[in-house]
């Protein structure tokens, strides 16, 4: 596995703790907010990840361009092809922004109804 992958990893697996710590706080204190907030980081750490990736892929690009006068749009899409672990790294990261995104807009809400569903 290459090393960059296992740093974008790392970084989900530091978003993905930090929200569960946020959420600890969140039941322990009654302070919702701060889960809600933890929302953010995970949306944070796949911007991250999807900026490298992209600008990965524009310097395979100029890289290609420089060294191939005789230039093919399907040589191209052959030097851009992406790997599995690349692959699985984005859809990893596409899904984070959607839990993100929910937890961001939602998660102090959905804490109440939980916790007040569950205490009643």
């Amino acid at each position: 596995m290459k090393k960059n992958i296992l740093l974008d990893y790392l970084v989900f697996i530091i978003a993905y703790l930090w929200v569960l710590y946020s959420l600890n706080i969140a039941i322990g204190e009654h302070c919702y907010d701060f889960f809600s907030r933890s929302g953010s980081i995970i949306i944070l750490a796949s911007g991250w990840v999807e900026l490298k990736f992209i600008s990965g892929q524009i310097e395979k690009m100029m890289r290609y361009t420089k060294e191939k006068v005789n230039l093919s749009s399907s040589r191209l899409f052959d030097a851009l092809k992406v790997d599995k672990s690349d692959k699985i790294t984005r859809y990893i990261s596409y899904i984070s922004v959607l839990i993100g995104t929910i937890i961001w807009a939602y998660g102090d809400l959905i804490l109440k109804f939980l916790l007040h569903k569950h205490l009643v």
